[in-house]
């Protein structure tokens, strides 16, 4: 929900921004969920420092608007966290 909002405020704002949602390795729901088309739920594998955003499986409604608009997905390693 927090990536659509924000997508959803930027583009809105300025259509030309880049938007580059980011997502720890360990639990990557997102990317996940655009490479198959729609949410996938997932487990988590070990311990994340980002575990507020550790989302298991990304909202349809949430992806049906982020998805468009992001304009990359990157992962991150717990070390980079």
């Amino acid at each position: 929900g927090l990536l659509a909002g924000i997508c959803l405020a930027a583009k809105t704002i300025k259509p030309s921004i880049r938007i580059i949602a980011v997502e720890a390795e360990r639990m990557p729901s997102f990317s996940e969920a655009i490479k198959a088309g729609h949410p996938v739920k997932l487990k988590l594998t070990g311990a994340t420092l980002a575990d507020g955003l550790a989302v298991p499986c990304v909202g349809p409604t949430s992806l049906a608007v982020a998805a468009p608009l992001v304009d990359e997905c990157v992962t991150v390693t717990e070390k980079d966290i």
